[in-house]
């Protein structure tokens, strides 16, 4: 719409270096140009990087901060919802952590929101035995709870080091996650793309496995 959100990740918020920051921008109709809010994390810390993702829509906005220590886990990631609340003029935040993080999983590196749905990538999660298979978390919003209800998305026929949830994009209810460094057959690093579709028979996201019709190694589709 008439929204925009720009990440600034290597930002230094007071002596936190790196910590990372954002900037909302809404056009205004009667000056024709575009007023500015910064927005920082209420917990930031150093080497955050929160901005390493960002997506709007409508009076909503997420920010990933892929390298977010949660507790003892360095670089599980983190992600950022910022509402609008026109009675303050504020935008209020929530903290979205997975409920599976572990150190390393860069929750956060991707993130995408549709009205009340979010997706966030995590690519570097491990899945099983496989390292940094990755996965993806999708929220939607529970009117009846005010909470972010999490469903967690793997890919069906992942591996080792696929990085599902490099990239990740949501509408409606269909959602998307890319995974570059897929290996097709003896052909390396050559990329997949996994689309999702909501079924309300079944309240479960049906997958279908994307790739390119001249796939080739080191493609990397998926990547975007």
């Amino acid at each position: 719409g008439s929204s925009a959100i720009v990440g600034a990740i290597e930002d230094n918020i007071g002596a936190n270096s790196d910590q990372g920051s954002a900037y909302i921008y809404v056009f205004d109709t009667n000056t024709n140009t575009w007023d500015e809010t910064k927005i920082t994390s209420s917990d930031g810390a150093a080497n955050d990087y929160f901005g390493y993702s960002v997506s709007i829509s409508g009076t909503s906005s997420v920010v990933g901060a892929a390298y977010d220590d949660i507790g003892a886990n360095l670089n599980q990631g983190s992600a950022y919802i910022y509402a609008f609340d026109t009675n303050t003029n504020t935008w209020d935040e929530t903290k979205l952590t997975a409920s599976d993080g572990a150190a390393n999983d860069r929750f956060g590196w991707s993130v995408s929101t549709s009205g009340t749905s979010i997706i966030v990538g995590a690519p570097n999660n491990d899945i099983g035995a496989n390292s940094d298979q990755g996965s993806a978390y999708i929220y939607a919003f529970d009117t009846n709870t005010n909470t972010w209800d999490e469903e967690i998305v793997i890919s069906s026929n992942g591996g080792a080091v696929d990085k599902f949830g490099i990239s990740v994009s949501i509408w409606g209810t269909t959602a998307v996650a890319g995974a570059h460094l897929f290996d097709i057959g003896g052909s390396t690093l050559t990329g997949a793309a996994y689309i999702y579709t909501f079924d309300t028979n079944t309240n479960t996201w049906d997958e279908n496995n994307i790739i390119s019709s001249d796939a080739a190694g080191d493609d990397f589709f998926g990547f975007s």
